[in-house]
């Protein structure tokens, strides 16, 4: 088995998203495609090679909000 790290970051206008601590890509215009004043929800999905699929083994979660 192959684990990594995953993260999303959001600064105020740019959304990243790191794999294992590395920027692997960035959303600049995420400030006008995120919406205000909407509850969002994690999801979860894996994709190998060209199937996708939504089960799968999570080992751990944290959900970090700084205001």
């Amino acid at each position: 088995d192959t684990w990594h790290t995953l993260a999303i970051g959001y600064d105020g206008a740019n959304l990243r998203g790191f794999v294992d601590g590395l920027e692997s890509v960035r959303w600049t215009d995420a400030a006008a495609t995120i919406p205000f004043g909407v509850t969002l929800a994690p999801f979860f999905g894996w994709r190998n090679g060209s199937a996708a699929t939504t089960e799968g083994m999570l080992d751990y979660f944290r959900l970090v909000i700084e205001r």
